[in-house]
């Protein structure tokens, strides 16, 4: 996608009063005019294939120029996803039913989709495991995610009645995760956000980032509640404060206490092995992002994304020299070498 599609597509969708607002909020936080700002958020439109969330989310304004061309925009996310990721593969990512049949050795855990089960088999399944997970089959966000315990459920043919009314079809057994990260916050799976992109050469780790649930939820999501921070993807340390959407900082966990910078994450190196594996199952589809939970036992898939979201990458209090991560990607795969790839259809 050219610079000057992406900004014509952009604009055609663009919600013109949360772009004014947007302004506004941006021009109070930098103490500059809000006209100021509105120009310079249109030039980085142009430019830098930056929306209006993008220019303010990584402070775009604070930037000289080669900081701003190293940030991963919207924009440049979609160029990668456009390039790297077949149309038609995608459809195993997006639902969860497809991507457990597809990932079997990568999911580990046992699932039951329930709009091809009888009641029977549910009883079964919920009565083996205990503690199940129930979600929608193609949600995101961690949206409409239930933990069901067996010992609190009165009816399971109720239940099961419920579950297929509302959607939440997928029922999966409860990954346990290891202690090191169940300390830090004990009721969500606290996954590893880890970026791939897969070439001619094999599969690399571009980005890594610890998701952490917050505030009583039990889901580690950072659109629903969480906080995520960068993890050094060299030896699985995390030498930086995690943020939440809020913009809230966090060395340590609010609710427990635990420590947060200086954690490693447990069987790093496993976790590297294992996704770069997992890159190839789907050769194309070649830029994801892999939700890994670690367990006692090792790495397992919560899921992937054909559209990894880049509003986690380079946060301004994960980036204090004011350069973002694009140069990573570019030194796997530059941006101008994507115009010589086949565009998926």
């Amino acid at each position: 996608m050219s610079k000057l599609g992406y900004v014509l597509r952009t604009a055609k969708s663009m919600n013109l009063s949360g772009m004014l607002g947007k302004v506004k909020e941006t021009a109070r936080k930098s103490g500059k005019p809000s006209l100021v700002i509105l120009f310079d958020m249109i030039y980085c439109g142009f430019r830098y294939q930056a929306g209006y969330m993008d220019y303010a989310l990584f402070e775009m304004y604070s930037k000289n120029r080669k900081q701003r061309r190293s940030v991963m925009t919207r924009g440049k996310n979609n160029r990668y996803v456009s390039a790297l990721n077949d149309r038609a593969s995608r459809h195993i990512f997006d639902n969860k039913v497809e991507f457990h049949k597809a990932f079997a050795d990568f999911t580990k855990r046992g699932w039951l989709d329930l709009t091809a089960a009888s009641f029977d088999d549910f009883d079964e399944f919920i009565s083996k495991f205990g503690t199940i997970v129930a979600k929608p089959p193609e949600g995101i966000h961690g949206d409409g995610i239930l933990c069901l315990r067996l010992v609190t459920i009165p009816d399971t043919r109720v239940l099961f009645n419920e579950l297929i009314s509302d959607g939440q079809t997928l029922c999966e057994e409860f990954v346990v995760q290891h202690d090191e990260l169940n300390s830090v916050y004990p009721k969500s799976v606290n996954t590893v956000r880890m970026v791939t992109i897969l070439t001619d050469a094999g599969a690399e780790v571009v980005a890594a980032l610890h998701r952490i649930g917050n505030a009583g939820s039990g889901v580690d999501n950072f659109n629903n509640g969480g906080m995520v921070v960068p993890v050094n993807v060299g030896d699985g340390v995390i030498s930086m404060q995690a943020i939440d959407k809020s913009g809230r900082i966090f060395s340590k966990h609010p609710v427990t206490g635990a420590d947060i910078t200086g954690l490693k994450i447990p069987m790093w190196d496993e976790c590297l092995r294992f996704v770069k594996a997992a890159a190839n199952v789907i050769p194309d589809v070649r830029y994801v992002g892999w939700d890994v939970a670690v367990t006692p036992e090792g790495p397992l898939l919560i899921e992937g994304n054909w559209y990894p979201g880049h509003d986690i990458y380079g946060l301004p209090p994960h980036t204090p020299d004011g350069f973002g991560v694009l140069p990573v990607f570019e030194s796997v795969l530059p941006l101008k070498s994507l115009k010589a790839l086949k565009s998926p259809k």
